[in-house]
């Protein structure tokens, strides 16, 4: 608790809590989803699991070039939106969303025998639904943080991952098959999620008003999410591109030891999300001196808990694994404790992603996290054929290590640059000029 008093003030201390409570319920959530598929289908079935949640959310990102990082800077701006920025959002997710499930249905064939084996070809074209069903949850998140909305933001978080499980457990009892039976209920925890979400949008006024969305709103909002905020996807991607590796070269079961081993290994990520969660927009109002003051007392005491964290989950995979999932996940374990190496990093990573957010330099994040993304990618290549899931890991601890060094140089540059302090914020974007400025940053 001395540590926690040190990185963050009162307020913050209850918001971080809160949201690493919440945090907290999703991972056990997913947890006990994967404990029961375990024990009823085994690793196949884990793994089309852990890919039908990747991948179509990978899909919907993509075509949305990344929106979902600009919705909170262009709703939370202390200046307020533009007028048609809410409709531009959803008018974004609605075209991203069918383009996908459009593409998705067209490739199923490829997709059905490269990564989701032993899934019928008629379920993997059903799964062109989850594309829009995941953009929907994803901009409902994002939509409640940028109103301010902490607590619904939180719930999202929560609900996602939990709802998934009664919903199976209701299926599987009555006779639906495996897969079928994860198919529908990702489907409908998404669907029941988004319902959430946007009838708390809706409560708070966020429908009333909307205006109509602008062709040159959207280039703002996409061009702000490819351009500045890309480094958000590009850490998503770091954290979830191997499984979609080990799916294209080993196939389901690999996938669903892989899988096991990166959820049961991210538990240490709970304090470094929970802390970025709170210290980002801090460091956003803050001048550059005062926000790299405050980052420097954080770096170590972040790196500490981190470490602190990774020390039993480590020593724990080797007994916990097999006990929980099976003897058939016993090979998990390796993999835990290769990604814990290159996760405790990740500590301070987020502290310093936070700052250069902060400082408006989300460029040398993307930059960082791109070349770790570069790195894993290679070294998957390489090792996942003769390693398979000790490969994948091996591959993503350096990746992870990688990003941290050069987010380290690029924050020690920031800082002695003595180059501004961030400015003040921009005004709302709705000249060309402002876009100009957005988008460039």
């Amino acid at each position: 608790m001395s540590l926690l008093r040190r990185l963050l003030g009162s307020r913050d201390r209850r918001l971080a809590f809160e949201n690493l409570l919440f945090r907290l319920a999703a991972l056990l959530a997913l947890g006990a989803a994967t404990v029961l598929l375990a024990r009823i289908g085994g690793p196949a079935v884990v793994g089309h699991y852990a890919l039908l949640r990747v991948l179509p959310w990978l899909l919907a990102m993509v075509l949305t070039f990344g929106y979902e990082g600009a919705i909170v800077y262009f709703l939370a701006r202390r200046s307020g939106p533009a007028p048609g920025t809410r409709s531009t959002i959803m008018a974004i997710v609605a075209v991203g969303g069918l383009v996908g499930a459009a593409l998705w249905f067209v490739a199923a064939p490829v997709i059905a025998a490269r990564m989701l084996d032993g899934m019928a070809l008629p379920l993997v074209r059903a799964a062109a639904v989850l594309v829009p069903a995941r953009a929907l949850v994803a901009v409902g998140r994002q939509c409640l943080q940028g109103t301010q909305d902490l607590r619904g933001s939180n719930v999202n978080i929560a609900l996602e991952a939990a709802a998934f499980l009664p919903l199976f457990a209701l299926l599987a009892a009555a006779g639906v098959g495996d897969s079928a039976a994860v198919l529908v209920g990702l489907v409908c925890s998404d669907l029941v999620t988004a319902a959430v979400s946007f009838a708390r949008l809706a409560r708070s006024g966020f429908f009333a008003g909307m205006g109509t969305p602008t062709v040159d709103l959207a280039r703002q909002l996409c061009g702000f999410g490819v351009r500045t905020n890309s480094g958000y996807l590009l850490q998503l991607l770091n954290l979830r591109f191997d499984v979609v590796l080990v799916g294209a070269i080993t196939g389901a079961a690999t996938v669903g030891t892989y899988a096991i081993a990166s959820r049961f290994a991210e538990l240490i990520l709970l304090v470094p999300h929970s802390v970025l969660y709170v210290l980002q927009p801090r460091y956003t109002e803050m001048d550059r001196p005062t926000a790299a003051a405050a980052a420097r007392r954080v770096l170590r005491p972040t790196m500490v808990l981190t470490a602190a964290a990774a020390a039993p989950i480590g020593l724990g995979a080797g007994f916990v694994l097999p006990v929980v999932y099976g003897d058939a996940f016993a090979a998990a374990a390796r993999p835990t404790q290769i990604l814990l190496v290159g996760l405790v990093a990740t500590g301070a990573a987020s502290v310093m992603t936070a700052f250069l957010y902060g400082d408006g330099r989300p460029g040398l994040v993307s930059i960082a996290t791109g070349l770790g993304l570069v790195v894993m990618v290679a070294m998957d290549v390489v090792l996942i054929p003769s390693l398979q899931a000790v490969g994948a890991a091996i591959a993503s601890s350096l990746s992870y290590v990688v990003s941290s060094l050069v987010l380290w140089l690029c924050f020690r540059a920031v800082v002695r640059s003595g180059v501004g302090d961030g400015g003040p914020e921009p005004a709302p974007p709705t000249t060309a000029a402002a876009g100009r400025s957005v988008t460039s940053r």
